[in-house]
């Protein structure tokens, strides 16, 4: 678990809030979980990690993306 708090961290820190998708303002955010579906490369993650970044406290939400957990 602490691995994956440290990646989340790694990640958290090097995104940007520049440049948002336009799905970013339709996701219903104060969801408890939320599921994003769609083709690799999108942005899907970078989305979610740019509202953890503007809008939680990085020490209550986690950010899991198969992608980081299963290498």
């Amino acid at each position: 678990m602490k691995t994956l708090y440290q990646k989340f961290e790694t990640l958290l820190q090097n995104t940007t809030t520049d440049f948002k998708r336009y799905l970013y303002e339709e996701v219903s955010w104060e969801s408890r979980m939320i599921g994003i579906i769609g083709a690799r490369g999108v942005g899907k993650t970078t989305m979610i990690l740019q509202y953890i970044k503007e809008y939680l406290d990085s020490k209550k939400a986690i950010c899991i993306s198969r992608r980081y957990v299963f290498r």
